[in-house]
């Protein structure tokens, strides 16, 4: 607008002067117009003149004026140009305050502004991708846990359930479907389904107690197991675990949680308890179980009441798995928990282990009732039980402790109950005992003994005592039996009936008769090297000691340690001691005997005495135990029971010992039957090594 205004300037200007000039000369030309005809037509001639120069003059500065223009505005369009190529670090370079120029400055801010503008756009752009990549980072990650989540819910063990409250709408997943035996497709049910459901609950009571309970006290965790009816008809045990959500007036508006199926678990936790609290053999409470629940039974016995412990041990019981089999022994065992549990069918009857039992009974008011209980039960075993057609004789020792005059503690009254059945089996079997204290004195002896009896063993504290036998036929020194008695530094001499017991109830009679035999071995073996006429010594022999693996191998090495020959020695077992393992006893004692050694059989009479088990005996003679001796002079029974012993022995080819020899007159009635040798304090008590050296002596 103002180069036009400047060119319309200059060329008003340009025209005004030329105007004036014009002006001028008419202005003369008129004075002399009439004088001069030929100045008039060199005015005109100089005005056209004029005319053409100023219109040549306005041309020439348009078309400078247009170049000036277009040169600029070339500028502007080069500009813009580049600024389409991408050339975003152009400007226009503006040297006037013109039109053009302010449309230049114009354009450069446009331009910067717009250029600032994008690179905020380009900013944002980066922020927003990043923002995409962020969210599409979250989504895939929400798939994956989504698809985590319906893996997990399908391939667990859990069915998964949610209830809205607000909407009366129950979810459940396809396993909870599963689970709860539901044959429908949806997974979305209205909440009058549950009630549906509800009828198949095996404890509606219990469970439906439970739920109100959670909502009366406002609770938000529910655990809670229950059982469940399948459409087959069989029983499954849930676990229900959830979350109780509760609105601001303390109303649950939505429940959620998981069922998982615990039968399997459950059951085998049965099973495992079971296995855990009863004997499987016999299907009775054991003795975990007593521990667990007498302190409830005791709680509730009648205040008036004695509560009894009966502590039961079937006496020999191991002979019936060795004489006949283990088949036949669990049979048996069967046979009597089934007869405790009839005789005392109102009272509790547990299994301890093996042959031995517990019952609890607390319907007694005086210890008589009790005996006449107790004397009852020991009579249900007088008769034989019948066992895969055999006849199974037994009998029974019971120890009583009363509750609460023995004690208020469970574990105690045990303790005393097994304490006075420990007492009564020593003492006299197929019979009973009531606790007492002085019981326990002697049970802790005992554990005395058994802690002195170690430190004996590693102290060497045993000697050795011989006992003579005279043979009837020449009144001559037949043998000895070697008789081990304990030198205690403190308490000086005891008698083997005071310890030997505990020795082989704790296994101590192994290395103690081990010592015995060697020790023996070794002094006759003395004796003969020092000129005494060669005798047999007699060593007794425990159960415990024949049950070694290595025995025999034990007897050939000290035999071969103390270069002592075999026929001048003589293994002594009782017939308790062969029951124990009788094919075992046997193969042992005929290897022994093929050796040459002799084995006599102690104590004969006082056992099984079976003539079944005698005849298949490797023995070269019998022991007439004392019992039998000390009344053959007062009791017929006795007298003819001897005479018959001695002549089934002699029929049997066997020699006969008869030991407790004490008096002439026993003497001569022995000697009248015949009997072979004869022991007893009648010739000549125990005596020691320098004693049974010196009376030997004087008899060679």
């Amino acid at each position: 607008m103002k180069l036009y205004k400047q060119l319309s300037s200059y060329t008003r200007e340009i025209h005004r002067d030329i105007h004036s000039a014009v002006s001028l000369e008419l202005d003369n030309a008129k004075k002399d117009y009439i004088s001069n005809e030929t100045f008039y037509k060199r005015t005109i001639y100089f005005m056209s003149f004029l005319i053409f120069l100023e219109c040549f003059i306005f041309i020439l500065l348009s078309i400078i004026l247009i170049n000036s223009i277009s040169k600029r505005l070339n500028n502007h369009l080069e500009f813009a140009k580049e600024i389409a190529c991408g050339k975003l670090d152009s400007t226009i370079k503006v040297d006037s305050n013109d039109e053009i120029g302010v449309l230049g400055k114009t354009l450069n801010t446009a331009f910067n502004n717009t250029k600032k503008l994008m690179n905020e756009i380009k900013d944002s752009e980066k922020q927003l991708k990043i923002k995409i990549e962020e969210l599409s980072t979250v989504q895939n990650q929400l798939k994956i846990d989504k698809e985590r989540y319906e893996l997990a819910v399908e391939g667990a063990n859990d069915g998964i359930w949610d209830i809205d409250l607000l909407n009366n709408t129950i979810y459940i997943s396809n396993k909870c479907k599963y689970l709860l035996d539901i044959d429908k497709s949806e997974n979305t049910f209205d909440l009058a389904y549950c009630h549906e459901l509800f009828y198949k609950f095996l404890d509606k009571s219990s469970f439906k107690n439970y739920v109100k309970n959670l909502i009366e006290k406002q609770i938000h965790i529910c655990y809670k197991e229950f059982k469940y009816l399948d459409s087959e008809g069989k029983e499954k045990i849930f676990l229900l675990r959830g979350k109780i959500i509760w609105d601001e007036n303390k109303k649950p508006y939505r429940m959620a949680g998981s069922i998982t199926d615990v039968t399997t678990e459950r059951k085998a936790n049965e099973k495992a308890k079971y296995l855990a609290y009863y004997n499987k053999l016999l299907g009775i409470p054991n003795m975990t179980y007593l521990l667990n629940n007498l302190p409830e039974y005791i709680e509730y016995t009648p205040k008036d009441n004695i509560g009894a412990i009966l502590a039961l041990d079937i006496d020999n019981f191991k002979s019936i798995n060795e004489v006949y089999n283990r088949k036949i022994g669990d049979e048996t065992l069967k046979f009597i928990a089934n007869r405790l549990k009839y005789f005392s069918s109102e009272d509790k009857i547990f299994s301890l282990n093996g042959d031995n039992f517990i019952i609890y009974c607390n319907k007694f008011n005086t210890k008589e009732q009790i005996e006449k209980y107790v004397q009852n039960l020991i009579d249900i075993f007088k008769n034989p039980f019948v066992i895969k057609n055999n006849d199974i004789y037994l009998s029974i020792s019971i120890g009583i402790s009363c509750y609460p005059e023995d004690s208020t503690d469970p574990n105690a009254l045990i303790k005393n109950a097994e304490i006075a059945l420990r007492y009564c089996k020593e003492k006299n079997k197929n019979s009973y005992n009531f606790y007492n204290p002085s019981m326990e004195f002697e049970t802790k002896e005992k554990i005395l003994i058994k802690s002195r009896l170690v430190k004996a063993i590693i102290n060497k504290e045993f000697q050795l005592y011989y006992q003579p036998k005279i043979n009837l036929k020449n009144n001559k020194i037949d043998g000895m039996e070697t008789l081990v008695r304990w030198i205690h530094p403190l308490k000086g001499l005891i008698l083997p009936s005071n310890f030997i017991p505990i020795a082989e109830e704790s296994g101590l009679i192994v290395p103690i008769g081990k010592f015995v035999l060697k020790e023996a071995c070794r002094q006759n073996k003395y004796w003969q090297d020092k000129g005494l006429s060669p005798l047999k010594v007699a060593v007794n022999i425990s159960a415990k000691q024949i049950q070694q693996d290595d025995f025999v191998d034990i007897v050939k090495n000290v035999l071969k340690s103390t270069n002592l020959s075999s026929k001048y020695l003589e293994l002594e077992v009782t017939e308790s001691t062969i029951m124990s393992n009788f094919d075992l006893s046997v193969s042992k004692l005929q290897e022994l005997k093929n050796l040459g050694i002799r084995i006599s059989l102690d104590d004969f009479g006082t056992g099984y005495s079976s003539l079944n088990y005698l005849r298949r005996l490797p023995i070269d003679s019998i022991k007439i135990d004392k019992s039998f001796i000390d009344n053959i002079t007062k009791i017929e029974k006795d007298k003819f029971i001897t005479s018959s012993l001695i002549d089934l022995a002699h029929g049997l080819n066997l020699t006969v010992v008869a030991e407790g020899v004490e008096t002439e007159a026993q003497l001569n009635i022995l000697k009248e039957f015949n009997c072979d040798i004869i022991q007893g304090y009648l010739f000549s008590k125990p005596l020691d090594k320098e004693g049974f050296e010196k009376i030997a002596m004087q008899f060679f």
